[in-house]
């Protein structure tokens, strides 16, 4: 999982073809840094699916432009559209599943 930088934009982020994982977090949000650890092992069986941390204590605009107003929260993309989106309580595991299913 890769950091979302200054070099970023959230429409080169969420348009690649394929599927991209969004993790929108904070460093105080213990959940957060849980699913971060959990998408990371699961990334290493799946090295061709992007994901991307989004802090929202940096790019608070960022995550606020996409409905994103607390974390944790996941947003999943496929070919350019959102596909998937939790936000608070969620089963990853479920996600993972669904993105699995097509992958």
């Amino acid at each position: 999982m890769r950091d979302y930088d200054d070099d970023d934009t959230m429409e080169r982020v969420t348009g690649q073809p394929g599927v991209t994982f969004l993790l929108f977090g904070a460093p105080t949000c213990p959940p957060c840094r849980m699913l971060r650890r959990k998408i990371e092992a699961w990334q290493e069986t799946h090295p061709g699916i992007p994901a991307v941390y989004i802090s929202v204590g940096r790019y608070l605009a960022d995550a606020a432009q996409h409905g994103i107003l607390s974390v944790p929260a996941i947003q999943v993309y496929r070919d350019g559209k959102l596909w998937i989106e939790r936000v608070g309580t969620f089963s990853l595991e479920d996600v993972l599943s669904a993105v699995e299913s097509i992958a």
